[in-house]
Order: C-alpha cells, then sequence, then structure tokens
C-alpha cells in the first residue's frame, strides 16, 4: 500500500521533484533498509528520476541480511539507485546481535565518551566490545534514539 501511495504522490507533477528518503531506529531502521532495497530495486519509480537514489538514514538497526542480500544491495548502492546511511553507538548492542547477518551501508559509529565517529562501509563490530561497552547502570542508554541524537548534536 505504501508503494501505491507513493507512485500516487510522483505522479502529481508538483512533488515529481521531490527525493525519496526513508528512516527509522532499532526494528524500524531494520525495515527502512528493507523498504529502501525494495524500493529502489523495484523499478516502479524509474519514471521518476528524482525519487533516486533512495536515501535511508537507520539509526541502531540490527543486520536483515545474508551475504547475497549484502552483495545485492552494495549493487544498487553502486548503481547510484541507493544510499544508506547507518549510524551506531558504541555500547548498543543491537547493531551486532544476530551475527550471520550482514550490516549494509555506510556505518558512522560513534564512540563512547569522545567526539570521534567512525566512519567506514559495512563495518560490522565486535559483538564482545559492544557489549563490554554497556552502562550497567542504565544498559539501554546507547541504543536510546535520544542518545543518537545527542551524538548527532556534538
Amino acid at each position: 500500500r505504501i508503494i501505491r501511495i507513493l507512485e500516487e504522490v510522483y505522479a502529481q507533477e508538483e512533488y515529481s521533484d521531490y527525493q525519496l528518503h526513508v528512516s527509522g531506529h532499532s526494528l524500524g531502521g531494520a525495515l527502512s533498509q528493507v523498504f529502501a532495497f525494495e524500493l529502489a530495486g523495484s523499478g516502479r519509480f524509474d519514471k521518476y528520476p528524482m525519487a533516486y537514489p533512495v536515501t535511508c538514514l537507520s539509526f541502531a538497526s540490527p543486520p536483515v541480511g545474508d551475504e547475497t542480500y549484502s552483495e545485492a544491495f552494495q549493487r544498487l548502492e553502486t548503481l547510484g539507485w541507493l544510499r544508506h546511511f547507518r549510524f551506531s553507538n558504541q555500547g548498543d548492542p543491537v547493531p551486532v546481535t544476530l551475527p550471520q547477518l550482514k550490516q549494509s551501508g555506510l556505518n558512522l559509529h560513534f564512540k563512547k565518551n569522545t567526539e570521534e565517529t567512525e566512519i567506514c562501509y559495512c563495518a560490522d563490530h565486535n559483538f564482545l566490545n559492544q557489549y563490554l561497552n554497556i552502562n550497567i547502570l542504565d544498559p539501554i542508554y546507547f541504543h536510546m534514539v535520544e542518545t543518537y541524537m545527542e551524538k548527532l548534536d556534538e
């Protein structure tokens, strides 16, 4: 249904030049990746060139695909149809859950207690390192959307 609504929006001349962005946090971040992948690879928006690249901004997202999915995702990025910025915090265990799956996109990894940000493509951060950096007094602190917004403001 969402794709049909987007097609109706893009069919209206006043909106045909809008860029397409999707975003989500945690499970919503995972869903935004899958949705962006589907939109970019479906070909349904080929007649609306401003829809490309589909840009995904995901925060604290668990990985969503295996090696085959990751390769297809990277192909769409190489073609310029898809762009994915993935944000993760050191100490947030969610992005390293499901170690059998692969992360996608350009990762902006916020380091704990520093302004340093690690920027790399498809980096899967060490599961043990993420868990060792959890705040034991507030174990979900580094996963909260508010913490991500604070890091973006720094």
